[in-house]
């Protein structure tokens, strides 16, 4: 993520291949928000917007991360796609909503989702998933 940016910044794809780095092609995924304006409006937009359109930003994007990549760049193949998240607002972490989402249904489902933390990321999940089956095992 680069300070000021309109995106979330990039992954290497490749970061859970299991043979080491040959230094061939990679596969980047850039993360976009489109917080720019109301959600229904903004997925309206989103999908409206052509490949042609969307391929100078997502490229001037990444140049801003590494100026000259353009390149180097093989392929670009770009979509829309859609990833709810909550939105933090007062009361969420420590309200009774929270805790009552948290509740396993007849002790036979059982929740985990880093809706719970209030933020998405991977160590939110690990960890709402450990706290979910040491739920089920009775061990929490």
């Amino acid at each position: 993520m680069r300070y000021g940016s309109a995106s979330l910044g990039y992954i290497n794809a490749n970061q859970q291949d299991l043979t080491q780095d040959t230094g061939g092609p990679k596969v980047v995924t850039l993360y976009w928000p489109l917080t720019d304006e109301a959600p229904d409006l903004a997925r309206r937009h989103a999908y409206q917007t052509s490949y042609a359109q969307w391929l100078p930003r997502v490229v001037a994007e990444l140049e801003t991360y590494h100026p000259g990549v353009t390149p180097y760049l093989q392929r670009a193949d770009l979509w829309v796609w859609g990833h709810g998240m909550v939105a933090p607002t007062p009361g969420l972490l420590w309200g009774p909503g929270r805790a009552a989402a948290q509740r396993p249904v007849r002790n036979r489902i059982f929740f985990a989702h880093t809706d719970f933390s209030g933020i998405s990321i991977f160590e939110e999940a690990f960890y709402q998933g450990i706290r979910a089956a040491r739920e089920l095992l009775g061990t929490a």
